[in-house]
């Protein structure tokens, strides 16, 4: 049986069906299957049951404030408290069971606030003097007005992402106005940008929790070898699934 991967994504169907993530694990020889946003324990239980592993995708939504103990900042974007609310109960349980898990854009700071690190809310208003554009045009660059807005990030030694890549100098695109500001306890920084911006981090208590501000699925056929570990870890997850049990 091919190996499932669930993913959660932003309901906007520009952006879904535009993400190349389908492309990317597909090539891995395994199944992508998006996943409902949903509040239901028993939904929650029985999609994550059928996962080997799990892929937190960009979006158009920001993280809520609340989850990080902060009132929201005038620059905060649109937000989603019910996908905010899905992603951090199968968080929890990757958590607890040691699933994999990669996070893309969006997908690294709701891993990083879910286990108790802090955001900026707004990047450029509230890190001010940055060297770097961080944030983009998407659409422009979507509708093939400009090139992609790409920036040099420092890969750390001795990290997940520092085995898989063979230059410590990566060249990522970079579309996010949002970024780590207090990195959660028990991660570890395993990429910055030039400016001090975290721009990938990893659980030091789990087989591969992995988060990358960049959009990878984007840049797969250069970094074929984040999907091809994450996937190599789902596969060594199925031979030890174990039971989970929601307290939601």
């Amino acid at each position: 049986m091919q190996m499932i991967i669930g993913c959660v994504a932003s309901y906007d169907e520009k952006r879904l069906f535009l993400e190349k993530v389908p492309e990317a694990i597909e090539a891995m020889k395994a199944s992508l299957v998006y996943l409902p946003h949903s509040r239901n324990a028993e939904v929650i239980k029985t999609y994550y049951g059928i996962m080997d592993g799990l892929i937190l995708s960009g979006g158009i939504e920001d993280i809520m404030p609340k989850w990080y103990r902060e009132e929201p900042c005038h620059k905060l974007g649109p937000v989603d408290e019910l996908r905010d609310y899905f992603e951090f109960a199968l968080l929890e349980a990757a958590f607890d069971t040691d699933l994999p898990v990669l996070g893309i854009c969006r997908g690294l700071q709701i891993i990083n606030v879910a286990a108790g690190g802090t955001l900026h809310q707004d990047l450029p208003f509230q890190r001010q003097g940055t060297i770097i554009d961080h944030t983009g045009d998407w659409d422009k660059y979507e509708s093939g007005l400009c090139g992609p807005n790409v920036h040099l990030v420092q890969i750390a030694a001795g990290t997940i992402l520092g085995t898989l890549m063979t230059d410590p100098n990566l060249e990522v695109n970079s579309y996010h106005h949002q970024a780590v500001k207090d990195l959660a306890p028990g991660f570890r920084i395993s990429a910055l940008a030039e400016d001090g911006v975290i721009e990938a981090i990893e659980s030091e208590r789990h087989s591969f929790i992995v988060g990358v501000q960049w959009h990878a699925e984007l840049l797969w056929n250069w970094q074929q070898a984040i999907f091809r570990e994450f996937v190599a870890r789902a596969k060594e997850r199925r031979r030890r699934r174990t039971t989970i049990q929601f307290s939601m």
